[in-house]
């Protein structure tokens, strides 16, 4: 019989990973991946990404050599009310064989916890102490009343039966930054007043195995920041976790020294949404960034702009910040007020993809430059790019040896009148890699006068799978710095190396 497999395409034009299926790699763009060879089915379906990602026309899924399953039993929602005798039937629980047995040794308080959100039935420790009989057999359970999800079946010295006891899970509505001391529960936050921070206990001996479970209910830009007492501990890899969009969250559990995520909704990066035609969380790219900005953004806090299609005129420069992307959804053409100074600038650990600006045409126009500024020491990527009608198009001008920035699959055109001085230049002692760039000069009117230029001591320009057409010179090499093309630089017959 030959084998399942649940394929997962990405439909956009750049790298997608599934937020809350973390075995699965980033997904290029048009590639595929099995995500059966990552998760079981049992995973997958519990994931709330991947049909997001789906809706929203960014991943297919195509399932081959599917088997007929039998149908799924509906676990009742968190809020039903229900017999425990009668979840327990819906769960398998036929004998102690449906039981995982987690550490039960028949001494001291325990509790079976009906738990449908998960696997099965477990047994888990409880608050208390003094010694509990073996639960043998069914016949040792009664159940007295109606239950909810997480209700417990607790052990009664007095009757020597397990009895169901109340839920461990209260739910907690927050709208403004505060602390609990509790170490279980639910937490709802409505950020439509502003940001929220939330402080929770340290995990500890005396919590382990609690659980605490968070969710943003409002659509809206703020963010919800989870930190412990004393801001030292871990929660999962560091010391916060933060929630970024409406209807996501994460569930942790005390592990005694640290809060565990157990399980996430969250999506990587914070995603700011920008449209001049409305409907978007801001009509400008400029206030965006002033947003993104206050996000504090970093390594474990990325922010992601995603800009509608249109044509935005901006005060420039725009400043990309560290650590955030600027990503068009569609045509998206940036025109500057001012045209003697860059239209976007770049520092380190940031991308920007899809985008064309146009027009900074006076003495000191730059299209997109490269500052370096920033403390990380990552490359930023600047790919799918356009700058038409600039003085200058693409420039690497950080001055720093160990900042990079890489130019992938982008253009420069002169399409008017006035001749471009150069496509894409390193300048004041930087260093930049162009793959499969092409500079292309207005045949008509001068061109470009240089479609890759080095400039200044210790600049320096490795160029892959480049070209250049209608320039004076396709490479431009001033004394003091240096160039490496590999593969093919291709002149039209008025340029020359």
């Amino acid at each position: 019989m030959a084998q399942e497999s649940w394929y997962v395409r990405n439909t956009t034009n750049r790298s997608l990973a599934i937020s809350d299926l973390s075995k699965c790699p980033f997904i290029d763009a048009g590639k595929r991946i099995d995500l059966l060879r990552y998760h079981t089915k049992v995973e997958i379906d519990r994931s709330t990404a991947l049909p997001e990602l789906i809706n929203r026309g960014w991943l297919s899924l195509n399932k081959t050599n599917a088997t007929p399953t039998t149908p799924a039993v509906k676990i009742p929602e968190e809020n039903d009310v229900t017999d425990l005798e009668a979840r327990l039937d819906t769960l398998d629980l036929f004998d102690l064989s449906d039981v995982t047995n987690t550490s039960y040794s028949g001494q001291g308080s325990k509790a079976l916890v009906v738990r449908p959100d998960e696997t099965g039935i477990v047994f888990s420790d409880v608050s208390g102490s003094g010694g509990a009989e073996n639960l043998n057999e069914l016949t040792d359970v009664e159940i007295t009343g109606p239950v909810v999800n997480r209700s417990r079946l607790l052990y009664d010295s007095g009757s020597g039966l397990w009895i169901n006891g109340t839920s461990d899970e209260t739910i907690t509505s927050i709208s403004a930054t505060g602390s609990t001391s509790a170490t279980t529960g639910v937490y709802f936050f409505d950020t439509s007043g502003g940001n929220i921070t939330y402080t929770i206990p340290n995990a500890s001996a005396t919590n382990a195995t609690d659980r605490m479970r968070f969710f943003k209910t409002t659509s809206d830009v703020n963010t919800v920041t989870i930190t412990t007492s004393g801001g030292s501990q871990d929660i999962g890899s560091a010391t916060t976790a933060v929630i970024n969009k409406p209807d996501e969250g994460f569930s942790i559990i005390s592990n005694t020294t640290k809060w565990e995520i157990i399980q996430s909704s969250r999506s990587a990066a914070r995603e700011i949404s920008v449209s001049n035609q409305g409907g978007g969380d801001f009509s400008t790219i400029a206030a965006a960034i002033s947003f993104a900005n206050d996000l504090s953004p970093s390594s474990t806090n990325p922010v992601s702009i995603e800009v509608s299609p249109g044509v935005y005129t901006e005060a420039n420069p725009l400043i990309i910040p560290e650590h955030v992307q600027l990503i068009a959804e569609g045509e998206v053409i940036v025109k500057p007020d001012t045209d003697t100074s860059a239209i976007i600038q770049v520092g380190v650990s940031s991308v920007i993809d899809g985008v064309v600006v146009e027009g900074a045409s006076g003495t000191g126009g730059i299209g997109f430059e490269f500052t370096g500024n920033g403390s990380d020491t990552t490359a930023s990527v600047i790919r799918n790019c356009e700058a038409t009608d600039c003085e200058r198009g693409f420039v690497s001008n950080s001055g720093v040896l160990n900042k990079v920035i890489l130019w992938k699959d982008c253009r420069t055109v002169a399409s008017s009148s006035t001749p471009m001085d150069a496509g894409f230049t390193a300048t004041g002692g930087s260093r930049a890699s162009a793959e499969g760039c092409v500079a292309v000069g207005n045949p008509s009117t001068g061109g470009m006068t240089d479609g890759f230029r080095t400039e200044d001591d210790d600049s320096f320009m490795r160029g892959i799978a480049c070209s250049a057409r209608f320039c004076t010179n396709g490479v431009y090499i001033i004394e003091g710095s240096q160039t490496d093309f590999l593969l093919d630089l291709q002149t039209a017959p008025t340029g020359r190396e």
